[in-house]
């Protein structure tokens, strides 16, 4: 666990896990979940969202696990929702088991929903380079991009099990194919870095083809210091 100082929102990501019949509750609790969080005291912003299999974007779902990502004020409107509230109280009696990472934006550019909800970042500017960190991806597939997009990111992604400094990863989905997100754990941000501009030709060309065929019509990027891990993510 890793303590920082700052006055930035808490972002919390939990991954619960689900078996047998309870994956059909899962599933059901996409469209029902929205509705139950509406309201909770100090939530800023949320998104349930299902995974895919494997440590990123992926075609095939994986119906074992769902993500809870939370925006909140202070840690203490976070701490009374995971004890007190109805919508953990449902999760914590269907779900197998869980994980959630606790973090504080360290940088945060683009928009989700219009917004950037990971604002204000921390305020004191240290050298993090050999903490452990958090890094977000997610955008919004154009449709005209997705057979380009499906056919050159998985093989990026592929390379994230050798590299160094890496520990563990998942993609994440508000909508199949087109509304995605991966969210990464590095022991380092030197490492994650190593990764970022040393993928090889392949990432190489992702990145130019993103940004000349304009993949994404909205997209984030934003890294977080991790402040706890709770059990073993994802």
């Amino acid at each position: 666990m890793i303590g920082c100082a700052g006055t930035s929102t808490l972002t919390s990501i939990e991954v619960f896990h689900f078996t047998g019949m309870q994956r059909l509750w899962a599933f059901a609790m996409m469209a029902r979940a929205p509705r139950l969080l509406r309201g909770v005291a100090g939530l800023r912003f949320a998104k349930v969202m299902g995974s895919g299999r494997g440590l990123g974007f992926t075609l095939r779902p994986d119906w074992n696990r769902y993500a809870l990502l939370g925006v909140w004020e202070n840690r203490e409107a976070f701490e009374q929702f995971r004890t007190s509230s109805r919508l953990m109280r449902l999760y914590t009696a269907h779900t197998t088991r869980s994980s959630a990472l606790l973090l504080r934006t360290r940088t945060a550019h683009g928009t989700w929903d219009g917004t950037n909800p990971f604002l204000p970042t921390l305020s004191a500017r240290q050298d993090h380079a050999m903490e452990e960190v958090v890094v977000l991806t997610r955008a919004t597939l154009r449709l005209r991009t997705l057979p380009t997009f499906w056919r050159h990111v998985p093989r990026v992604q592929q390379k994230l099990h050798g590299a160094g400094g890496f520990i563990a990863s998942i993609g994440v989905g508000e909508r199949p194919l087109t509304r995605q997100a991966t969210i990464s754990l590095w022991q380092s941000e030197a490492g994650m870095r190593a990764f970022a501009y040393g993928a090889g030709e392949e990432h190489r060309e992702v990145v130019r083809l993103t940004r000349e065929e304009k993949w994404y019509s909205e997209e984030l990027f934003a890294r977080f210091d991790l402040i706890e891990r709770i059990g073993d993510f994802p």
